[in-house]
């Protein structure tokens, strides 16, 4: 299992688009109610996400899925493949 990553290196990894954090971790934005994949092309403003571990928590709460990235195509098992 990895290390938890801190919120400055996720979003070094999302300013990146560090094809390596895809799956890891999903980027909510707080203004559009957008969550969207660490690779997205889409650039918020630091101030205005908030990240989750699972794309579940960020769907509860009410943001919806990007129509560039498509985080709800990351599958359960690839989410544990890509902590691991």
């Amino acid at each position: 299992m990895s290390k938890p990553l801190s919120d400055d290196q996720k979003w070094a990894g999302a300013l990146a688009r560090d094809p390596a954090m895809d799956g890891r971790y999903f980027i909510a934005v707080r203004t559009t109610r957008i969550v969207c994949r660490p690779i997205c092309p889409a650039r918020p403003h630091r101030e205005n996400i908030a990240f989750f571990d699972q794309l579940e928590e960020a769907l509860a709460l009410g943001f919806r899925p990007c129509k560039r990235c498509k985080p709800e195509s990351i599958t359960s098992a690839n989410q544990a493949f890509s902590a691991s």
